[in-house]
């Protein structure tokens, strides 16, 4: 690592950990290289959900890794209903089994297409 590479790094940090008093423009290449991969509605949602249930006595800026965390919470929430429908239709199940969630994500006549 060179010297301006270690220099990124900890400017990297900087905008990681600096509590909110560091350059915007760090900050948001910082955040981007982590959130990058995830889909826009699902991290809006997982923000919102941190903030809600956010309890902390000093409301402070969240470190990244906490919003990530959010996000796969949010992503495994929205797989099982999914899940739940290749199980069903595996096991043969009728459509009618299905909980209200799965149902709402497929029709009846696409999951009977399915089995």
């Amino acid at each position: 690592m060179t010297r301006e590479e270690t220099l990124k790094v900890l400017a990297m940090l900087n905008a990681f950990y600096a509590g909110g008093k560091n350059d915007p423009q760090q900050q948001l290449a910082a955040w981007h290289l982590i959130l990058q991969k995830y889909d826009y509605e699902i991290a809006k949602k997982a923000v919102i959900n941190f903030a809600e249930n956010d309890v902390r006595q000093y409301a402070t800026f969240p470190a990244v890794g906490v919003i990530v965390a959010e996000i796969r919470k949010c992503e495994a929430e929205m797989d099982k209903p999914i899940k739940e429908i290749v199980r069903a239709v595996a096991y043969g199940y009728d459509y009618t089994q299905l909980s209200y969630t799965a149902r709402s994500r497929i029709s009846e006549e696409a999951y009977n297409e399915w089995l």
